[in-house]
């Protein structure tokens, strides 16, 4: 099946969730798509990368103006194949902080709310630990929640922009992930990235 409506996909991701429960299937990729995809990951991350490097560079200062602390983190998440990876980010939480808890700084809610905190992520792109558009990136506490139906999750890399509308639960994005798994197509992703 190829996905040419956004709307429609979301209508029977939880459909489509539902059937497949109690089986693993594997997704059937073409090798075209495969080389394609990797390729397109590859050269629009280089670019992006050479872009948004003064992005990433003004942005730094800002969080570094904001609260004490490094302007980046890497944090350990979990891709394709369950292999573990460090993801590169901008900061967006308090370092400073006593009783230990992550709290967001009012320089990590702006650059959030841009998505410029995951600028730095396209190294990992371009790497070829994540894709563009793939099912979000898991922390490993996350993953050890997943059974082995939605663990299929895993079957893919990771990308930086999900298959998830806003104002989803966790089942809910399981479900999209699994749509996504089974759907891809460089159309669906053309989709999801431009939506």
């Amino acid at each position: 099946m190829i996905v040419t409506d956004l709307r429609l996909a979301e209508a029977t991701a939880r459909e489509k969730y539902n059937e497949v429960q109690g089986r693993v299937v594997h997704p059937n990729l073409s090798p075209f798509y495969i080389y394609v995809k990797r390729g397109i990951d590859v050269v629009l991350g280089g670019i992006l990368l050479l872009v948004s490097f003064p992005l990433i560079g003004i942005a730094a200062v800002f969080v570094m103006t904001d609260t004490r602390g490094r302007a980046f983190v890497r944090e350990e998440r979990v891709g394709k194949d369950k292999k573990k990876f460090l993801m590169v980010r901008m900061r967006t939480f308090r370092t400073d902080n006593e009783n230990g808890m992550k709290e967001t700084t009012p320089a990590g809610r702006r650059l959030m709310k841009m998505r410029a905190d995951m600028l730095p992520a396209i190294w990992n792109v371009v790497r070829g630990d994540m894709s563009f558009v793939g099912p979000e990136a898991k922390t490993v506490d996350e993953s050890r929640d997943y059974g082995e139906i939605a663990s299929r999750r895993f079957l893919v890399k990771p990308g930086l922009v999900s298959f998830h509308p806003k104002n989803t639960f966790m089942r809910d994005d399981v479900a999209y992930d699994l749509f996504y798994v089974d759907n891809q197509s460089l159309i669906f992703d053309f989709l999801i990235l431009f939506s």
